[in-house]
C-alpha cells in the first residue's frame, strides 16, 4: 500500500539518519515473529493482547526503551556520536498501519549507511533470539563492528554470550559503565583498560566469561 504523509512522518521519527555515527543504539523489537507460548506464556499472552488491541502496554518488554534513552544523554555529555534506531516502534508501525515491512533489510540498509564502529543492543529475555538475528546480520554485514548487548536480558550472562555473537554485555546500571567501554573501543591505544571498567563481561580468547 502507498504511505501516506502520517505514515512517512512517522517512519522518520524512528529510522536513524544518514550520518555516520561511531555509536548505533539499536531497540530489540518485543514481537516481530509468531510468539512460541511454551517458552514464555506469560509474556505472550500480553503481547497477543497488544497485537489485537493495537496498543502498547506499559510494565512490560514493549514499553518505551526509557534506558536507551538514558544511554542518549549519557552519550552526548561524553561527545560521543551516535544515534538510535528503535525498531520496536518501527514493528509496531508496521503491523498497526498494515505496511507489511521487510525489518531485516531496513536494518541492513540503516547500519550500512550509518557504519558505525558498535552497535549496542537493549534486549530482554523474551526478545532476546532477535537480538541475536539482529547481531548476526551485523555481523554479516559489518564483519569489524564491536557489537554489545545490553538491558535484562544480562542477567543470564552466561546464556548470552554462549552465543560468541556479542563482543561485550553491559551487566545492570550502564550510564557509568557503558560510555567507559565505547571510549576503550573507540580508542584502544588508551591507558582505558577492561579491567578498570565495573559491570561488564566479555569472553576472553579462550572463550571463558570473564566479567568485571
Amino acid at each position: 500500500m502507498p504511505y501516506s504523509e502520517d505514515t512517512r512522518r512517522s517512519l522518520s521519527e524512528v529510522l536513524a539518519s544518514y550520518t555516520a555515527r561511531d555509536v548505533l543504539l539499536i531497540n530489540v523489537p518485543s514481537r516481530w515473529y509468531r510468539p512460541i507460548p511454551a517458552l514464555y506464556p506469560i509474556t505472550t499472552e500480553h503481547l497477543l493482547q497488544a497485537e489485537n488491541d493495537f496498543q502498547l502496554l506499559g510494565d512490560q518488554d514493549h514499553e518505551p526503551n526509557h534506558g536507551l534513552l538514558l544511554l542518549c544523554s549519557v552519550l552526548r555529555e561524553n561527545l560521543i556520536s551516535f544515534d538510535l534506531l528503535d525498531l520496536h516502534t518501527l514493528c509496531y508501525l508496521s503491523k498497526y498501519l498494515d505496511l507489511g515491512l521487510d525489518i531485516d533489510s531496513i536494518y541492513i540498509s540503516v547500519i550500512q549507511r550509518v557504519n558505525p564502529r558498535i552497535i549496542a543492543f537493549s534486549s530482554m529475555l523474551p526478545n532476546f533470539p532477535f537480538a541475536v538475528r539482529l547481531a548476526t546480520l551485523s555481523k554479516e554485514a559489518l564483519p569489524d563492528t564491536t557489537l554489545i548487548i545490553g538491558g535484562a536480558a544480562t542477567v543470564d550472562i552466561h546464556h548470552v554470550l554462549s552465543t560468541c555473537i556479542f563482543d561485550f554485555a553491559v551487566i545492570g546500571e550502564s550510564e557509568i559503565s557503558f560510555p567507559l567501554l565505547i571510549r576503550h573501543v573507540l580508542t584502544p591505544s588508551s591507558d582505558l583498560l577492561l579491567s578498570d571498567i565495573s559491570n561488564i563481561a566479555y569472553l576472553n580468547t579462550n572463550k571463558q566469561l570473564h566479567t568485571t
